[in-house]
């Protein structure tokens, strides 16, 4: 679908031809259609206009847990689900920064890794070491 918007005019917003949808309106806000549709459609079309053309999409697989905690969050706090999740993530992002590099158990240890000496070579692979371990 061609990109497309309300833009002003010369005191009015242009008319505009969208997913077969023909609107108009005047630069006051109040919206008219030439089907004689009511003064909300040009609020939905900004809307709509704004989520297909603005927007991307994320797809995110989430344990059912999750989902319903977001949903009951999305609920407490009267914005969809879309909305809580792009605050949470823009929260995030903001936090770590967007240069944040993930660090591994093994990044953090660093030069801990290798550093004990006089231990047994086999002490990971061996199972007999794990015979009295925790006891």
């Amino acid at each position: 679908m061609q990109a497309c918007g309300p833009t002003a005019v010369a005191g009015t917003v242009e008319t505009a031809l969208c997913g077969g949808l023909l609107l108009g309106g005047h630069a006051s806000g109040r919206a008219e259609t030439r089907e004689g549709r009511k003064a909300g459609n040009m609020v939905l079309f900004t809307a709509t206009w704004y989520y297909e053309n603005v927007m991307t999409t994320l797809t995110v697989k989430i344990p059912e847990a999750l989902e319903r905690s977001i949903a009951i969050a999305a609920r407490r706090e009267r914005v969809t689900k879309s909305e809580l999740v792009r605050r949470a993530m823009a929260k995030y992002v903001a936090q770590t920064g967007e240069d944040h590099k993930f660090q591994s158990a093994l990044d953090l240890a660093g030069g801990l890794i290798g550093s004990v000496r006089g231990g047994p070579v086999d002490l990971a692979t061996n199972a007999k070491y794990m015979d009295d371990y925790g006891k």
